[in-house]
């Protein structure tokens, strides 16, 4: 399979009013071509594509102020994890700083955890994952979705440390 028959697709992702359907779509194709080809990130157009998505990030996730653009940032997280290549060193600390920031709404926090969920382990570092999830002030979907993360990549140094914190962690339920 080559992308090069499907490089028609690049405009749509810079399209400002693209349609969430149209870019899901392009991002199934790109993880199609990409579980086929082990080398597909430095194929120009899939680099192009990743570029264009990640722009739409901004610095941080941090340009959330209406509705729309909440619902622009977290289509571009979505699209993201569709794909599911290893990124830049750049785009992944983008991504990090959409969850780990604190004024980001829960929403979009989420969703950037969620744009992990098919990149190989290797691929990252669980240390956000483990800092949000031990932080019990932090919100308790981002904690879960932390945890959850850190689960999935655990080894057993990873496991240890999720026991500690789990051991001084003060229980509330049922607490009045």
């Amino acid at each position: 399979m080559t992308l090069k028959k499907y490089n028609g697709f690049q405009p749509l992702l810079e399209e400002e009013d693209a349609t969430p359907n149209a870019l899901l779509s392009v991002s199934a194709v790109i993880n199609s071509y990409c579980r086929s080809s082990s080398d597909c990130t430095k194929d120009n157009l899939v680099t192009q594509a990743l570029q264009a998505i990640t722009t739409a990030l901004g610095s941080g996730c941090e340009d959330h102020e209406t509705p729309l653009q909440s619902r622009k940032i977290i289509l571009a997280l979505k699209v993201i994890g569709n794909i599911g290549v290893q990124l830049s060193t750049s785009q992944s600390s983008t991504i990090e700083q959409c969850f780990t920031h604190p004024s980001n709404p829960a929403e979009i926090r989420l969703a950037a955890i969620d744009s992990y969920r098919r990149l190989p382990c290797s691929a990252f570092s669980l240390d956000p994952f483990i800092t949000a999830f031990s932080n019990t002030n932090q919100n308790t979907e981002v904690r879960i979705a932390s945890y959850l993360m850190t689960m999935r990549c655990a080894n057993s140094k990873t496991i240890e440390t999720v026991r500690s914190i789990l051991q001084e962690e003060e229980v509330n339920q049922g607490e009045q």
